[in-house]
C-alpha cells in the first residue's frame, strides 16, 4: 500500500503529500487557462472568417483592368506584413517558434483565400527593390548637400 502512495506521489511529480496541494492548484489554474485559450480559439476563428469574407467580397469587386496593380501592391504589402508578423513571433517566442509551424499556417491562408503563396525569390526581388530605392535616395541627397 505504501509503494502504491510513493508511485502516485512520483507520477504526481510529487515528493511529499504537501506537494500534492501545490498539484491540484496548478491543475484547476491550467484547467482554467485551456478554457479561456478555448474561448480565444473560438473568437479568433469567427474573427477569421470575418475577415476572410470581407476580403473575398472585395477581391471579387476589382474591375478587371485594375487586377494586376491591386495584385503587385498585394504582394509587396503581404511580403511586409509577413516579416513583421514573423520577427514578432521570433520575439515573443525565441526559440520556441517553429519555422515550418509559421510556413504551414501562411500555406493553410493562401489556400482558402485561393491565392498563390509569395516565392521566396519574389520576397527577395521586393526587399533588393526597396533597399535600390534607399540608396539611390541617400545618393541623390548626399549629392545636394555638395551643391
Amino acid at each position: 500500500m505504501k509503494s502504491d502512495k510513493e508511485f502516485v506521489l512520483f507520477e504526481l511529480g510529487c515528493k511529499t503529500k504537501s506537494d500534492v496541494d501545490t498539484v491540484e492548484q496548478n491543475y484547476k489554474y491550467n484547467l482554467d487557462i485551456a478554457e479561456k485559450l478555448k474561448a480565444r480559439n473560438t473568437d479568433l476563428q469567427t474573427e477569421y472568417r470575418t475577415e476572410k469574407s470581407n476580403y473575398i467580397k472585395i477581391k471579387n469587386n476589382i474591375m478587371p483592368e485594375n487586377i494586376s496593380a491591386v495584385q503587385e501592391e498585394r504582394t509587396e504589402t503581404q511580403s511586409d506584413g509577413i516579416r513583421q508578423i514573423r520577427k514578432e513571433l521570433e520575439y515573443i517566442y525565441k526559440n520556441k517558434f517553429d519555422d515550418d509551424i509559421f510556413s504551414e499556417a501562411q500555406t493553410s491562408v493562401n489556400d482558402d483565400l485561393g491565392e498563390k503563396p509569395l516565392r521566396k525569390s519574389l520576397v527577395r526581388q521586393i526587399e533588393q527593390g526597396k533597399q535600390q530605392q534607399k540608396t539611390i535616395f541617400c545618393k541623390h541627397r548626399n549629392h545636394e548637400y555638395e551643391r
